[in-house]
């Protein structure tokens, strides 16, 4: 009993539980969980695409719609347009 009672003299001593006690509570607890937002956000920016859609400036030249095929300048002449595949499963929508 006398160790509780003087640590809530302490605590009353120190100022107690004021309007900048909550302010620092809840400063500190935003501050340490705001990087959360961006740190979690990280695994959907690196995650690529598996699949692509191609589409072929002629019928004749049609390598196959891969990543390395579309970043390739000697091959990708060939395409007139690419986009990521809606329907793949690690594709992002609306970005």
């Amino acid at each position: 009993m006398i160790l509780e009672e003087s640590v809530d003299q302490i605590f009353e001593d120190a100022g107690g539980c004021g309007l900048f006690q909550v302010f620092v509570y809840f400063a500190i607890a935003f501050g340490m969980s705001a990087p959360s937002f961006f740190i979690y956000e990280i695994g959907f920016l690196i995650q690529k695409p598996s699949e692509y859609i191609c589409t072929y400036k002629s019928e004749t030249d049609m390598p196959e719609c891969t990543v390395d095929n579309i970043c390739n300048d000697s091959v990708n002449s060939a395409f007139s347009s690419w986009e990521a595949d809606p329907d793949s499963e690690k594709t992002l929508n609306n970005w």
